[in-house]
């Protein structure tokens, strides 16, 4: 069973992730199952990703997309060439926004999201994975 956490606990987890106390160089968020918004922590600062796994989850990546334009935040759009569930495309593609972050940006900047984009709230529980 995968650990989890509510939004508050969101700034905990990142120190253990800058910390190296947990498993890999990065873990996700999520509420569902299915959308994940993940932390990356490299070369001491901290960027998020997101992967379209589903068809479901496009709608996620415009938005993100979307609003990281609005907010001055350099998206990369990338793949770890993971096959994906939807067939108009051969990898599943991943938008990272590169803030190159401290661990209170890319706190405040998780809670944003899984609050305007994802439409979760303080009582969200959430999966860390992986």
């Amino acid at each position: 069973m995968a650990e989890q956490t509510k939004i508050s606990g969101l700034e905990n987890t990142l120190k253990r992730l800058q910390n190296g106390q947990l498993e890999y160089e990065f873990f996700g968020l999520t509420s569902n199952g299915t959308d994940c918004l993940y932390f990356v922590y490299e070369n001491n600062v901290f960027n998020l990703e997101y992967e379209v796994m589903t068809e479901s989850q496009k709608q996620y990546f415009e938005q993100l997309k979307k609003y990281s334009n609005e907010n001055n935040i350099r998206v990369v759009k990338t793949t770890y060439q993971n096959q994906p569930q939807y067939s108009d495309t051969r990898f599943a593609p991943v938008l990272r926004l590169e803030i190159n972050g401290t661990l209170e940006q890319a706190d405040q900047l998780g809670q944003t999201l899984m609050s305007k984009i994802f439409n979760n709230d303080s009582n969200t529980n959430y999966d860390i994975v992986p």
